[in-house]
């Protein structure tokens, strides 16, 4: 090669880019060239050095082996947020963003993210709509994994999802190589971690009246009530409970609440008699107890006659007008 000028960029030590009789010099393979498209996947390389020109000379000055990741595959997870309650507030749902990316320079066909879901369920997701799903070397793609948290898969036991307010989710990725080698994201597997807050709370408004009835031909006074329980909150509430103060009984008693629904009630009594003095009857309607299908369950409120009851509506129930 004495004479020859070099085709890549090589100098040497009198910064002259031509070869000279029995230089030592550095050179290079151009995968791509020899490979195309379809680069193997090659790990480590050695090398050694001469040092001499004899062709009997021994080859003992070895580089050690280095790494040469022509081809590699990560996984990234992130969530998209806090999740979405149900309009009837028994679910919610999370979505996280799964992305794979080709760390090597050799293309990698049927690239798929391998999700776990949160209740331990898996699926195999691939990274675009039309199979072979390919990634160039260096290049990046992503989907959206969607997982819907209730009671009956999220509750205690579940180390990802101990509640539907509370969803971890992970991924790891794969890809075929052109030699036809499947390799996977190393460990460990990519996690990401949704939260979710939600209310309950509960309301009552009241009205009633009180009237002359005939009774066992006798003319006794009949206080009448109605009154309107609303579910505040986002979340369901089952076994909603009522009780009057002092005797009503109420119709329906013990039914559930979607988040923003109201239940209108009615009941009625005969009082032993209004406070001396008055033509009036006072009288308490209350929210015993109430079930949250999503969190806990609503607070009590103050300033009602127990101080477990979670709301109350007091009134004055005229017989004179």
């Amino acid at each position: 090669m004495d004479g020859i000028t070099s085709p890549w960029g090589f100098l040497n030590k009198s910064g002259e880019s031509t070869f000279a009789h029995g230089e030592f010099l550095e050179g290079g393979i151009d995968l791509n060239s020899v490979f195309g498209s379809s680069i193997p996947c090659f790990t480590t390389f050695m090398g050694e050095t001469r040092a001499s020109t004899s062709p009997t000379s021994t080859l003992s000055d070895f580089i050690p082996p280095h790494s040469f990741p022509l081809c590699g595959i990560s996984v990234a997870k992130s969530c998209n947020g806090p999740g979405t309650v149900s309009s009837d507030g028994t679910s919610i749902t999370y979505t996280w963003t799964a992305t794979a990316t080709n760390t090597g320079i050799g293309t990698l066909t049927n690239v798929t993210i391998n999700d776990t879901y949160p209740d331990g369920t898996t699926a195999s997701i691939p990274v675009c709509n039309t199979p072979p799903c390919s990634l160039a070397g260096g290049a990046s793609a992503s989907v959206t994994v969607t997982f819907t948290a209730t009671n009956a898969n999220c509750h205690s036991g579940v180390p990802n999802c101990p509640s539907p307010l509370d969803a971890t989710n992970t991924a790891t990725a794969q890809g075929t190589t052109a030699g036809g080698v499947v390799i996977t994201s190393p460990a460990p597997a990519a996690t990401a971690e949704c939260q979710t807050t939600v209310s309950s709370s509960v309301t009552i408004t009241k009205a009633c009246n009180a009237t002359l009835v005939s009774q066992s031909n006798q003319v006794v006074v009949e206080v009448f009530l109605s009154a309107d329980v609303t579910n505040n909150g986002n979340s369901q509430l089952t076994n909603v409970t009522l009780a009057d103060d002092p005797a009503a009984t109420i119709t329906p008693n013990n039914f559930t609440l979607n988040p923003g629904q109201t239940q209108h009630v009615t009941g009625s009594y005969f009082p032993s008699g209004p406070a001396p003095g008055s033509c009036n009857f006072s009288d308490v309607i209350r929210v015993t107890g109430a079930t949250a299908t999503l969190g806990s369950p609503p607070q009590p409120a103050t300033g009602c006659p127990s101080s477990t009851d979670l709301a109350c509506a007091p009134a004055t129930c005229p017989l004179c007008h």
